[in-house]
């Protein structure tokens, strides 16, 4: 399956997976093109981070299970001028949350409504984050710490993975030995 990013690139899913195993996948889902494309240019200027962008919610959750970001930037208001019906970034939030409650969310939005960041942060972003000058640098700054967090979390994982076989291992030898009568363990 192909999912047309809005750089006009073709991604093929499996060539995607060849890619090293630990990069971060980053998913942008802005509905203007100019920012959209500015976050991603900041963002691949780290060869660790795989970059996606869609211009919509539903653009993304189209490819959502195929691509499987770690992290979202959202921005708040997207596609108003196509009606009430489309997913804001809310929406999006809430939706991500429930199927992979330990995704990272920065939301990047241009609204200083204090409801809406309030929302966004009890609904599970790690940060709001309102669009002025200084926006792309600190959204760059948390993109880095949930990076490292990313990391750890996946070195862990394969550390318990490890121990657990290990384990497993060593218990089948032992009642191995201790069934066969073999005492030299």
């Amino acid at each position: 399956m192909e999912a047309l990013l809005e750089t006009d690139v073709l991604v093929d899913p499996p060539r995607i997976k060849k890619k090293k195993p630990d990069s971060v996948r980053i998913a942008i889902v802005e509905d203007d093109p100019m920012f959209r494309h500015a976050i991603e240019y900041f963002l691949k200027k780290n060869p660790e981070n795989r970059v996606f962008s869609f211009s919509s919610g539903e653009e993304c959750f189209e490819h959502y299970h195929s691509l499987d970001p770690e992290i979202f930037i959202l921005d708040y208001k997207l596609n108003e001028a196509f009606g009430k019906d489309r997913m804001n970034g809310l929406d999006v939030l809430r939706k991500v949350k429930s199927v992979k409650p330990e995704t990272e969310i920065i939301f990047l939005s241009g609204q200083e409504s204090f409801d809406v960041a309030t929302a966004a942060i009890k609904d599970g972003a790690a940060e709001y984050i309102v669009k002025d000058d200084k926006a792309l640098p600190r959204m760059l700054n948390e993109v880095n710490r949930m990076s490292v967090f990313i990391r750890a979390r996946r070195e862990e994982l394969r550390t318990l993975r490890w121990t657990i076989a290990l384990t497993t291992v060593v218990a089948i030898l032992l009642v191995f030995a201790y069934y066969t009568g073999y005492e030299q363990f």
